[in-house]
């Protein structure tokens, strides 16, 4: 064989490497289809996990992910009581300038609404949770009240994060991603 045999030679292509999506961290990247919400490829730039005091176990991961331009959130939950499977969100946090809307809910954490409407979406609370919040490498763990209303389908989720009993809420608007939605 001469130096160059090994032109012409078709090497194979490396495999990717697939994980469940508890799994990863930051450095690592999620394909997601044409179909979903956020298609194309998204390296995670910090991943967060959001801990049920009560229970003492992750209620679910948050991943900050970017395509290189856009920032974005990807939360993946594990399965409760009330399912059999976990579930992937894209989560769109709402613009400051929409904060105006969020208090003319007039949302009360201490008795949050069983339903609720939204930009004309009927939703339904699904999740009144406390939780601890611990960043990226697990420094400065935070309190907070978690809302989480859902729509019939349970497709659109909309979620409320109260860092303190004063303030306006953190506001995520939240599309569940199907499983084929993932490559």
């Amino acid at each position: 064989m001469g130096w160059f045999s090994f032109l012409g030679k078709k090497t194979a292509s490396p495999k990717r490497r697939t994980r469940p999506l508890t799994d990863l961290s930051a450095g690592d990247t999620i394909f997601l289809t044409e179909a979903s919400p956020l298609p194309g490829k998204w390296i995670i730039d910090k991943a967060h996990r959001f801990v049920d005091i009560e229970r003492q176990t992750v209620a679910f991961w948050q991943f900050e992910v970017t395509d290189g331009e856009q920032r974005r959130f990807v939360e993946v939950h594990l399965p409760h009581a009330q399912t059999t499977t976990g579930r992937a969100v894209a989560s769109f946090p709402l613009d400051p300038t929409e904060y105006g809307e969020v208090e003319a809910l007039e949302l009360d954490p201490e008795e949050p609404p069983a339903q609720l409407t939204w930009r004309g979406r009927d939703y339904r609370l699904v999740a009144a949770r406390n939780l601890r919040f611990y960043r990226n490498t697990g420094e400065h763990p935070r309190d907070m009240l978690h809302l989480e209303y859902a729509d019939e389908d349970g497709r659109q989720t909309l979620t409320f994060e109260f860092w303190s009993r004063h303030g306006t809420p953190v506001t995520s608007e939240g599309i569940c991603l199907e499983p084929e939605e993932i490559e």
